[in-house]
């Protein structure tokens, strides 16, 4: 399976400070953008109306799985990419999926999990079970759904799953 139209899906609540720079990283490698926002009191939902290709009002109710799911609903035939405002592709793991999709058998799996580091206090965590915590972000839209737990929502996928190396 090529990649045919890969969408970004964010939730976001209160992210005025991050959600264009997040787009506009994004729209380098996406088609569509789907913006899930979370009852936020500062410019997010204004920002993302003039950013996003489809933006969700939704209630507050925290990354829930609820929210990731109406992003997922919401978005094109294709490919989806989860990622957080706060949260951006390495160059290597760009380089890895164009490779993946790029070859002449496909990508080989139906979900592509990414090792995610994670800044904390000023400086990467890369100890104590926080990395690499791979986390399935890229998946093909018909074969993922939204499961996990409310707290922490993840994409259930019904296929292979590959796990990539490089970071978000």
């Amino acid at each position: 399976t090529r990649m045919t139209t890969l969408t970004l899906n964010m939730v976001v609540c209160n992210e005025e400070a991050r959600l264009a720079e997040a787009i506009a990283h994004a729209r380098q490698y996406v088609d569509y953008v789907v913006v899930v926002v979370q009852a936020s009191t500062d410019h997010t939902l204004e920002i993302a109306h003039r950013l996003a290709d489809r933006v969700i009002e939704h209630p507050c109710l925290g990354f829930s799985e609820p929210s990731r799911e109406a992003a997922l609903l919401a978005s094109p035939d294709g490919w989806v990419l989860n990622l957080d405002a706060d949260e951006r592709l390495t160059a290597e793991a760009l380089e890895e999926i164009r490779q993946r999709f790029g070859s002449p058998g496909g990508p080989g799996a139906d979900g592509f999990a990414f090792p995610r580091k994670t800044y904390f206090l000023d400086r990467w965590i890369m100890h104590g079970g926080w990395y690499p915590q791979h986390k399935v972000r890229l998946f093909r839209r018909a074969a993922g759904r939204i499961g996990g737990n409310p707290a922490h929502p993840a994409a259930e996928i019904d296929g292979k799953v590959a796990e990539l190396r490089g970071d978000i």
